[in-house]
């Protein structure tokens, strides 16, 4: 039988003006896309590294930021987390919560996009000490 084995998630996020939020993707945060799809064009899968997010554009539906949570989404980085937090300080990135160490030994900082989505990016800590206790 064959195992099952999940691969990847990729969070659907709502826009009114998709293009606009795919450039703040693309200028402001780092992330790339190939094509848009629908004529308007109305969604766009957007990457950086293995990270993927799409976007779908509904003028009826205003956007829908997470009101009572703390994050739209979360993504993982295995490193480079120091040097993602200055990339987007130099862009004028809104930063909502700036970079600090949890007490689950995540490292992490918090955004607002251009829709008011909030997106932590967060970077597991491993130092010796903390290895020996697992």
């Amino acid at each position: 039988m064959e195992k099952i084995e999940f691969n990847d998630i990729a969070p659907h996020l709502i826009v009114t003006d998709m293009i606009a939020s795919a450039e703040f993707y693309r200028d402001s945060l780092g992330f790339d896309f190939n094509r848009f799809w629908g004529e308007p064009p109305n969604f766009v899968i957007l990457f950086r590294g293995s990270v993927q997010l799409m976007l779908s554009q509904d003028n009826t539906k205003a956007p829908q930021p997470l009101q009572n949570g703390r994050f739209d989404a979360y993504i993982w980085l295995s490193q480079g987390i120091d040097q993602l937090f200055d990339e987007y300080k130099q862009k004028g990135v809104e930063i909502i919560e700036p970079l600090e160490i949890t007490f689950f030994q995540m490292q992490q900082f918090l955004i607002k996009d251009n829709n008011g989505y909030v997106l932590c990016f967060g970077q597991e800590i491993w130092d010796f000490e903390i290895a020996m206790l697992l």
